[in-house]
């Protein structure tokens, strides 16, 4: 048998230990908080006493295990032996994320805050513990001033994140700012952050089917590295917040008076397994765009017969309110006629008007209404609309001005003074 190295066994027999001793290197009260696994990494995590001693009396350490960025860390406990809780108290524990654990479930006091980590025989039932992604999981051990035990043992490993098996259809659709031909939509992803997400978008007529490409107007919107894109002119404006999942944009080229349907398909990247939704989990409406304006003017404005300073000043002006029905929807219409005050030549108030030919000013259809008994002065016209139409300018409000009556001559005045 050959010599040995003095120096090359002792640098085997270092080596070899600072390697078992690498691996366990979370150790509560001495290792630095936080601490943050390397990438996929697996580590031991022990009480102050390692893996073969006991902790110490009166310990209070607090120690923050965390995962790198994009992974969770989990931690399973394999060994867990601390002085149990008995009577009134909770003697040794260990505190994970809020919630206090204690020894064996044999003499643990009824009620007290701590709760048992084993089971009657000595094995561990706590955990496992997972963080959240890139999060940390937070340990504090306090230990009273006499009687101390083994304490724990307990495996940490470091993996990637899971992702979600199913991209959840969007949900909260509104539409807002609603015109004749526009209109403004928002909803929210519930697959957060939704960075490089897609959604086809799809709107059609009260009851339409998505699925059966029924759709009247069809984009796909997609937030990639930042950038907020469609297929579709029609849809711009879009605006996404990757970590809320909120997301809106503006659609043009819709019909007027017309009742729409609006549907969505989320596509998130990295999903493991394709979207198992329809377009008609996530089917929003109905909503109506607004039809187009109708029309109110006023004709044949008749001024009364005399002027109001003459002695036979009779109100008896008249006009006529014509209305034209919206280019998208025949409608019917009330009309209100109000004097405007003190609108008169001499500063009064003009009478009421009477309507002429139809038996009130209530469900008229489009066409021409004229009103006598109009006297000098002006009136408010207000026209809205009572069907289902929905137009863009109800009501529709004008100003009749009446002018006041003329002398066909002027007025001569003889005065005789007779002295008898």
């Amino acid at each position: 048998m050959g010599k040995v190295n003095l120096r090359q066994f002792l640098a085997v027999v270092s080596l070899l230990f600072f390697a078992t001793w690498a691996h366990a290197q979370i150790v509560q009260g001495t290792t630095l908080s936080p601490y943050t696994l390397a990438p996929g990494s697996t580590e031991t995590y022990t009480d102050s006493g390692g893996a073969g001693g006991d902790y110490s009396n009166d310990e209070l350490s607090t120690l923050d295990i965390c995962a790198p960025a994009g992974e969770i860390v989990t931690v399973t406990f394999t060994a867990f032996d601390v002085e149990a809780s008995s009577f009134s108290s909770c003697f040794d524990n260990l505190t994970i994320d809020g919630v206090e654990y204690s020894g064996d479930d044999n003499d643990a006091g009824a009620g007290l805050a701590c709760t048992d980590a084993t089971d009657a025989a000595g094995n561990p039932t706590l955990g496992p513990f997972t963080s959240p992604t890139g999060g940390c999981i937070t340990f504090t051990f306090s230990s009273d001033f006499s009687v101390t035990h083994a304490g724990w043992e307990a495996t940490v490993t470091s993996a990637p994140a899971p992702v979600a098996t199913q991209c959840d259809p969007p949900i909260n659709g509104v539409v807002s700012n609603i015109m004749g031909t526009t209109a403004d939509f928002a909803f929210e992803s519930v697959n957060t952050p939704v960075d490089d997400h897609c959604w086809n978008f799809y709107i059609g007529n009260e009851g339409f089917d998505c699925d059966q490409n029924e759709e009247f107007i069809r984009a796909t919107i997609c937030n990639i590295a930042g950038n907020q894109t469609s297929d579709n002119p029609l849809v711009d404006n879009i605006q996404v917040n990757n970590a809320t999942g909120a997301v809106s944009f503006s659609v043009a080229g819709l019909q007027p008076g017309t009742f729409y349907e609006w549907a969505l398909f989320e596509t998130c990247d990295g999903m493991p397994v394709n979207n198992v939704f329809n377009c008609s989990d996530a089917l929003f409406g109905p909503f109506q765009t607004l039809d187009d304006p109708y029309t109110v003017t006023a004709e044949n404005i008749v001024s009364p017969t005399c002027p109001m300073v003459s002695p036979g000043y009779v109100p008896n002006g008249s006009f006529d309110i014509t209305i034209g029905d919206s280019p998208t929807c025949v409608g019917t219409y009330n009309i209100t006629v109000t004097p405007v005050a003190n609108s008169a030549p001499d500063g009064t108030t003009p009478p009421d008007v009477t309507p002429l030919g139809v038996p009130n000013y209530t469900g008229q259809a489009a066409g021409t209404v004229s009103f006598t008994d109009a006297g000098a002065g002006s009136y408010t016209v207000t026209v809205s609309e009572t069907s289902a139409c929905n137009p863009a300018n109800d009501p529709e409000t004008i100003t009749v001005v009446v002018p006041d009556g003329t002398d066909a001559d002027d007025p001569i005045a003889y005065l005789y003074d007779e002295f008898y």
